[in-house]
Parts: structure tokens; sequence; C-alpha cells
């Protein structure tokens, strides 16, 4: 049994390696050592640039210097693969590509998103998801940390999830009380429906079992007050266990099925042997009759 747990593991563990590899999403980050100016203090800001000749300007090297004029009249540092919509990016071939973006689009500005962190072309609103969006998303993975902040209204804030797509996005959980832990959504739906300040309530209930987030349960397959974080390794770990379980279980089962086997052989024989003696009797008799008996009553008769 362990070398098949060894096996298991490793098996389980080198196709988790080509099959569940999230990508993360890249936050800005700034390179000193590249033209333009850090554009950090404004990256939690909805920020709009232009689309003339020298509005944005190619620093080599996948670097972009972007001209923002509310923001001190000055060019600003962006990464073409990072800080740009996957629709920008792609065609972002030129030197000074602001009038190709302008005709292809058929637009006059670009806009920063400070959810999504990256210029697009529409102007950014605030990124919501239902919770069943959420749900068929977290499903999708087995293992990680998720969590979020709650407010008032029952909207959790996602900072952070394995495949890191919904992160600064907000589920709206007002009426979906099923996708917490069964106390936990009791408790907020009172909450919610006499209106009171959520976050004061799970503070005072709670205590400091509450550190202002909520965390996903994997397993049970809802947010919870605890702190649950699940590594790869746990998880295979926890698989081959439970493998392990179902192995075991089927041993039992074909166990069982031996001796049930076994049983009916028994009544088998039991049913044969009860055959032989039934007519084993009578057989003697009409022997004893047939070969003794008659010949003595012939005998007398011929007497």
């Amino acid at each position: 049994m362990k070398k098949v747990r060894i096996i298991i593991l490793f098996m389980t563990l080198f196709l988790g390696m080509f099959f569940i590899m999230p990508a993360r999403v890249s936050a800005y980050t700034y390179n000193p050592d590249k033209a333009g100016e850090d554009f950090t203090p404004y990256i939690n800001q909805i920020v709009q640039c232009g689309l003339a000749q020298e509005d944005i300007k190619d620093s080599s090297d996948g670097y972009f210097s972007v001209f923002i004029s509310d923001k001190g009249f000055k060019y600003y540092q962006f990464f073409k693969e990072t800080d740009f919509s996957s629709e920008i990016a792609e065609r972002m071939t030129t030197l000074r590509p602001g009038p190709y973006l302008r005709d292809y689009f058929d637009v006059s500005a670009l806009y920063w998103n400070p959810w999504l962190q990256f210029w697009q072309i529409e102007y950014p609103v605030e990124p919501n998801i239902t919770a069943v969006d959420w749900f068929n998303h977290i499903s999708l993975f087995d293992f990680g940390l998720a969590y979020g902040e709650i407010n008032d209204s029952g909207v959790i804030l996602i900072v952070e999830e394995p495949g890191h797509e919904y992160e600064v996005y907000r589920v709206d959980y007002g009426g979906d009380w099923e996708y917490f832990e069964p106390e936990l959504g009791s408790r907020l739906e009172n909450w919610y429906n006499d209106d009171d300040d959520i976050i004061e309530e799970l503070e005072s209930y709670y205590g400091q079992d509450f550190d202002g987030y909520l965390y996903w349960n994997f397993e049970e397959g809802y947010w919870q007050i605890e702190y649950y974080e699940i590594t790869e390794l746990d998880y295979y770990m926890q698989r081959v266990d439970d493998l392990e379980d179902e192995i075991s279980s089927l041993e039992n089962e074909i166990s069982s099925l031996e001796d049930e086997i076994s049983s009916l052989e028994d009544e088998i024989s039991s049913l044969e042997n009860n055959d032989i003696t039934k007519w084993f009797v009578p057989l003697v008799v009409i022997i004893i009759i047939v070969g003794i008996i008659e010949p003595i009553i012939l005998f007398k008769r011929k007497g």
C-alpha cells in the first residue's frame, strides 16, 4: 500500500504541474532603467490619455511612454505586455501608435482602469459579478487561497483568488446567503434584513476570529470566517488519502463478495448432500426387496 501511495502522489503532482497552472495578471511595476515617470501614485485613479502623434512613444524593449496632461504634463512609463489591454497591446506595432489606435478603434483617448490595472478603450466601470459567476469560476480550482472583504450591503471585494481573473471584482451577495457557512449565512441574512452594520456585527460576534476578511473553503464550497488555505501538496496528499480509502473500501467489498460466494458454495454442497441421502435409502430398500425378499417369496411359492 505504501508503494501505491507514493506512485499515486507522484502521478498527481506530475499532472498538476502541467494542467493546473493559473496565470497571474501582473500589477504595474516601474523600471527606473527605462524612460518615463513612475505612474504608481495614480494607479488607483481613472486616468485619460490622448492619441495624438506624440502622446504614446515607443521606449524600446516593450516599454512605452504615455503623455498625461492632467498629471503634470509628463510622460509616464508603461510596459506593453502588462499595462495595456490585449486588444491594444497587439496593435502597438509602431514607434508612434497613438494615431493608428485612434483610427482603428475610432476613439479619441485611452483610459487607465484602476481595478484591472491597464489601459483600455472604454471608460472604466467598477467590475461586478454575480454570486453564480463567482461560484462557477472558483469551482474550477481545488486548492489555493481565496479571500475578500465584505461590506454592509453584502458585497464581497475579491482580494485574491487562484486564477487572478476576478481580483478587485465585487460579488453581490444580497440575498444569496447559501454561499456562506450555514451559521455565518444565517447571521448575515438577519443583519442584512435588519439594516445592521454588518462589519460591526461581525467584529462584535466573532471578535478576534474575524480579521476583516472572509475566506473561501474549497472543499465545502462556501465563505467562512476562519482562515482557509490549502496548498497544492496538501491537496494531492488529501487526494492520495481519498484514493487509499476508496481502494480499502473496494477491498472490503471484494472480501464481502468472496464470503457470499463461499456461503453459496456451502449451501450448494449441502443441497447436493441432502439429495444423495434422500435417494440413497429408497435405493437400498429396493435392492433388498429385489435381491433377497423376492427370491424368498418365489422359493416359498415353489415349495
